[in-house]
C-alpha cells in the first residue's frame, strides 16, 4: 500500500491531464470507415493580455499558474507549449517548444514568471503573434489551438501608431488563418470592471471551433482552462465528492470505473488550503504533484476499483473532489457496405480500440458501461440528424436509410460518464437509381372481362421510392383494348385476343424514369381447350410413335428356305440349297446376297433388287424392283408391291434373261432339327 501525504497545500485549482494518447488506429477498418483522428501531440498556444489592469483583476497571477500547471501535467514529447504576453505591444513570446525535460519546463517557467503588467490592450496584436508562431511550427500530425486571456477590448489610447481599425483587421485576419489551418480559439474575459466586449470574444471563438468563457473572478480561471484541455483530450470532469471540510480527517471513495485509463488524476479545490491527504492505493505508480497554490494526485495506468481518500481542511469550508481519467482509447465505426443505395437500411457498427501498443480492441468491456453513441449524418444543406445506436457490451451497431440523394457526411459521438469520442466524418455520395422493368409480361383471359394489374409488380426500385406511372406515347397498332392508369393500377377493358404490347412510363420521387415496352397477350378459355387437346393428341401421338418405331419388338427371320434353280443360261445343274433364316444377323437380306452366301456361280445382277424382309407371324415379305417374273404360289408380285409368304409356299422368279428360273420354298423349322450357321447344298429333288 502507497500512503501519499502532504500538508499546507492551497488546492484552489482544479487539474487536468494532458497525456496525450498515440492514437493511429492503422487500417483497422475497409474505405466505409471512420476513426479517431490521428495526433502525435498538442500544440498549446497561450495569448495572455499583460496589460495594467491586469494586476487588479488577477491579483494572485492565476493567469500565469495555469500555465505552469499545463507544463507540470503535460507528460512525454507529446506535447509543445508557447506562449504570446501583450499589452499595446509585444512585451514577450516564445515559440512552441518541446515541454517534456524539466530543464525546458524550468525555463519556460521563468519566463513567464518574469511577465510584468504594463500599459494598454491591443488585442489584434497578441493574437496576430500568437498565430504567426502556430503557423511556424504546423505540422499536420499534432493537434494546435489558442488559448486568449483578456480582461478587456482593445484599448491603444495613442500609444502606438495602430489604430482600433488596424486591430480588428488583424483579428479577422487570424479568424481566417485558424479557420484554414483547422484549429480553435478558446476565449476568457476576466470581467472585473465591465469592460470586456463579451460580443468579440464570442465571435472569434464561434468563428474558430471553440468555446467562450466569460467569469467576473479569476478564481473560476482553473475551472474555465480545465474544460478546455479536456475539450482538447476528450475527457470528462467527474465529481467525486463535495463535502464541508470539519477540521479533521474526512474519508471520502474514489470510484476507478475500469482498468483502460492511462492516468487518473483526483483534484481537491477549497476556499483554503487542504493541511493533509492520504490515498490508498497498492501501487507504485502514484504521484505527488504541487505548487504554492495547486496539487494533483496522478496514477499511472489505474486498475478498477474504489479506493479511500482522507483529507483534513479548514473547518466549513466546502471541498470540491473530482477524477480526470485520461483514455489511451480511440474510437472507430464503419458501415456494413462499401455501396450505400439510397433508400435500403444500411448497418453501421463501431467500438473503442486500446492505443496502449498497438491499437486492438479493448479487452476490459467495463469501459463500456454508461457509454451512449450516436451516429452523426450531415446534408449538404447543412442539416445533421442524429441516431442513436445500441450498445451492445462490446462496441454499438444501429441502422441508417439515407432518404434521398445527396452528398452526405457522417461520423459518430461516443459519450461516457468521464470521457468521450468523435471521430471524424467522412463524405458519402448517395445517389439516385432509376426504376426498372422486371420483365414480366401480361397474360390475360379474354374471358374474365375487364383486367385490373397492379404496376408495382411489372417495375421496382432499388431506392424503395414511390412510383408514379403514366402511358407512353407510342402504343402497339394491334390494340387489345381499352386500357388506362389510377395510381398504380392499370386498367384494361374491351379485350380481344392477340399479341401486342403496353408502353409505361415508371417515374421515382426525384424523377429519375424509365419507359417499357410490356409484352401483352390475351387469350381465351376455348384457345386454352383447344391448345390442351391439342398438346394431348401431339403427346399420344409422340408416345405412339416411340412405341411403334422405337419400343415395339421388330419381327426376326424365322424358318428356312430351300432353292431349286430349274434352269440357268449356262446350264449348269446347281444342286439344292438349303438357307436357315434364324442365322442372319438382319431384318432384310436380297436374293444377291443369299447367293453370294452359298458361292454359287449363277450371275444375275437383278437378283439384287429382290429383298426378303422378316414380317409378322412368321411371315416372309417378298418385294421387287425388276422386269423380272415373281410369282407367290399362283399369284405374281407386282413390282414395287410387297407380298407375304407363308411357310411351304413357294416363289418362283424368272429373271431378266427369259432362262434363269429359280424355285423357292418357304419352310418352318422342325424343333428337333440341328441349325449350324452357313448353308449346305444337296442333289435337287422334284
Amino acid at each position: 500500500m502507497i500512503l501519499i501525504k502532504f500538508k499546507k497545500a492551497w488546492l484552489t485549482l482544479l487539474v487536468v491531464s494532458i497525456l496525450l494518447p498515440n492514437w493511429d488506429t492503422g487500417n483497422v477498418h475497409a474505405d466505409s470507415s471512420v476513426k479517431t483522428q490521428v495526433y502525435e501531440g498538442l500544440d498549446a498556444m497561450f495569448v495572455l493580455d499583460v496589460s495594467y489592469s491586469m494586476n487588479e483583476t488577477d491579483k494572485d497571477r492565476i493567469a500565469e499558474e495555469v500555465i505552469h500547471m499545463f507544463m507540470d501535467m503535460s507528460s512525454g514529447p507529446k506535447t509543445r507549449l508557447g506562449f504570446v504576453a501583450y499589452n499595446d505591444k509585444i512585451t514577450s513570446s516564445v515559440p512552441l517548444m518541446d515541454i517534456s525535460s524539466s530543464g525546458a519546463r524550468n525555463n519556460l517557467r521563468s519566463r513567464v514568471d518574469g511577465l510584468k503588467r504594463s500599459g494598454y490592450t491591443d488585442l489584434g496584436l497578441g493574437l496576430r503573434r500568437g498565430a504567426s508562431l502556430l503557423e511556424q511550427s504546423k505540422t499536420d500530425q499534432r493537434k494546435p489551438f489558442m488559448i486568449l486571456l483578456s480582461d478587456g477590448e482593445t484599448d491603444l489610447r495613442g500609444s502606438t501608431n495602430r489604430t482600433p481599425a488596424d486591430s480588428s483587421k488583424d483579428v479577422d485576419k487570424v479568424i481566417q488563418m485558424a479557420q484554414q489551418a483547422g484549429y480553435p480559439i478558446y476565449t476568457v474575459g476576466l470581467n472585473r470592471d465591465g469592460t470586456v466586449n463579451p460580443a468579440e470574444l464570442e465571435r472569434i471563438a464561434k468563428e474558430t471551433g471553440g468555446s467562450s468563457f466569460i467569469t467576473g473572478s479569476a478564481d473560476d480561471l482553473p475551472e474555465i482552462f480545465n474544460r478546455i484541455f479536456a475539450d482538447q483530450i476528450q475527457s470528462v470532469l467527474v465529481s467525486v465528492a463535495a463535502v464541508t471540510a470539519t477540521g479533521a480527517m474526512q474519508e471520502v471513495t474514489v470510484d476507478i470505473p475500469n482498468s483502460s485509463m492511462a492516468d487518473a488524476n483526483i483534484i481537491m479545490l477549497s476556499d483554503h488550503a487542504v493541511s493533509e491527504a492520504q490515498l490508498y492505493y497498492q501501487s507504485s505508480n502514484v504521484s505527488f504533484i504541487r505548487s504554492d497554490k495547486y496539487a494533483l494526485m496522478k496514477i499511472i495506468r489505474p486498475v478498477k476499483g474504489q479506493f479511500k481518500l482522507k483529507f483534513k481542511g479548514r473547518s466549513g469550508d466546502l471541498v470540491k473532489i473530482n477524477l480526470l481519467g485520461n483514455y489511451n482509447v480511440s474510437a472507430s465505426a464503419n458501415m456494413a457496405t462499401e455501396l450505400p443505395v439510397k433508400g435500403q437500411s444500411i448497418t453501421f457498427n463501431a467500438a473503442l480500440y486500446d492505443q496502449a501498443a498497438e491499437p486492438k480492441p479493448i479487452q476490459d468491456l467495463n469501459v463500456y458501461k454508461g457509454l451512449e453513441a450516436e451516429l452523426i449524418v450531415s446534408t449538404s444543406e447543412g442539416t445533421s440528424e442524429r441516431v442513436a445506436l445500441t450498445n451492445t457490451g462490446s462496441g454499438f451497431t444501429g441502422n441508417y436509410t439515407f432518404p434521398k440523394s445527396d452528398l452526405y457526411t457522417w461520423g459518430l459521438r461516443i459519450d461516457g460518464p468521464d470521457f468521450y469520442r468523435e471521430i471524424t466524418p467522412v463524405e458519402v455520395d448517395i445517389t439516385n437509381q432509376a426504376p426498372v422493368s422486371t420483365g414480366i409480361s401480361m397474360d390475360l383471359s379474354k374471358d374474365d372481362g375487364d383486367a385490373y394489374l397492379d404496376l408495382n409488380t411489372y417495375f421496382e426500385d432499388a431506392n424503395n421510392d414511390p412510383l408514379t406511372y403514366t402511358l407512353g406515347a407510342a402504343q402497339d397498332s394491334n390494340t387489345l383494348g381499352n386500357t388506362s392508369i389510377n395510381g398504380n393500377m392499370l386498367h384494361l377493358s374491351s379485350l380481344h385476343t392477340g399479341n401486342s404490347f403496353v408502353q409505361i412510363t415508371a417515374t421515382d420521387s426525384e424523377g429519375a424514369s424509365v419507359t417499357t415496352d410490356i409484352p401483352l397477350r390475351i387469350h381465351s378459355l376455348r384457345e386454352k381447350i383447344f391448345l390442351f387437346t391439342g398438346l394431348g393428341i401431339l403427346a399420344a401421338g409422340g408416345i405412339f410413335a416411340l412405341y411403334w418405331f422405337v419400343l415395339k419388338p421388330k419381327p426376326v427371320f424365322r424358318g428356312r428356305l430351300e432353292g431349286y434353280f430349274l434352269a440357268t443360261a449356262s446350264g449348269e445343274d446347281i444342286p439344292v440349297t438349303h438357307w436357315p433364316l434364324t442365322s442372319l444377323n438382319s431384318r432384310k437380306v436380297s436374293l444377291s446376297e443369299l447367293f453370294d452366301r452359298m458361292d454359287i456361280g449363277v450371275r444375275v445382277p437383278e437378283a439384287g433388287r429382290i429383298w426378303l424382309e422378316a414380317g409378322k407371324k412368321e411371315t416372309l415379305l417378298i418385294r421387287h424392283d425388276t422386269n423380272c417374273t415373281v410369282v407367290r404360289g399362283r399369284t405374281p408380285v407386282k413390282r414395287r408391291h410387297t407380298e407375304a409368304l407363308e411357310y411351304n409356299e413357294k416363289l418362283y422368279v424368272t429373271f431378266e434373261d427369259g432362262i434363269t428360273e429359280i424355285e423357292i420354298r418357304y419352310k418352318p423349322i422342325k424343333p428337333s432339327t440341328n441349325i449350324s450357321v452357313g448353308q449346305r447344298r444337296e442333289p435337287y429333288q422334284p
